[in-house]
């Protein structure tokens, strides 16, 4: 059990491309709501506190929707003028306990199929390393993720996944910038900044391609579904 770490669920999906008025987090795969594999993921891990992230704009009815999937469960609204998972984060920050020096985020469409194991080395290898950013990057980007590593200006491709220092985050969190393309501020964007001001507290840890998808449509929930059955 982490009791200095707490877990991050971004439920903030609009599910726009999967053509339903569902949230994706409340969408079913497997019978399940999605986000109930992200309880499941943390519970497994030994993350026993848990947060939600929601966006401004949902109702009662979503919260209480998250309510019966995992009961008394803090839910937190996006309360900054930024849109994008760092509106999230920065949103759920001061609401945080005193006693979490370490935040895991996971966003749930992309978290579904990852095994406890490899999340709980990742934090293990962060604690003893004393680290202040660690992604969870997939298999199939290894190669680009170990030229972003070496260069500054490159991005790799993140997983979702990410274990953050509450204290540096607090420090570094206004620098991100604001996509130009999305207009979105984007938890991502950490990379580049502890990339270029502390690059040996940085870490990668690999996700197997056969353990992750990232669910946009309703053709990848499908896969989702299938893959799900293979495990």
């Amino acid at each position: 059990m982490y009791k200095n770490v707490i877990g991050l669920i971004m439920a903030g999906g609009q599910s726009k491309r999967m053509e339903s008025n569902i949230p994706k987090s409340l969408m079913k795969l497997n019978n399940k709501p999605i986000i109930w594999y992200s309880f499941k993921l943390l519970d497994e891990i030994g993350i026993t506190e848990q947060i939600v992230s929601i966006p401004k704009n949902k109702d009662e009815l979503y919260i209480q929707a998250i309510n019966k999937i995992r009961p008394n469960i803090k839910c937190v609204a996006d309360c900054v003028p930024q849109k994008g998972n760092a509106a999230g984060l920065a949103s759920a920050l001061p609401i945080l306990n005193i006693e979490h020096d370490i935040i895991i985020v996971i966003h749930p469409d992309s978290s579904c199929l990852i095994k406890p194991d490899i999340i709980k080395a990742a934090i293990n290898e962060y604690i003893k390393n004393d680290l202040l950013v660690s992604f969870g990057i997939k298999e199939s980007g290894l190669i680009k993720a170990q030229q972003a590593k070496n260069n500054p200006e490159f991005e790799p491709e993140t997983t979702g996944i990410s274990i953050l220092n509450k204290k540096w985050l607090k420090e570094k969190l206004n620098l991100l910038p604001i996509d130009t393309k999305s207009q979105e501020w984007r938890i991502e964007y950490l990379f580049e900044i502890i990339n270029k001001e502390s690059p040996h507290k940085l870490s990668l840890f690999i996700i197997p391609n056969q353990d992750y998808i990232n669910i946009n449509t309703q053709s990848d929930l499908k896969i989702a579904e299938l893959m799900l059955k293979k495990q």
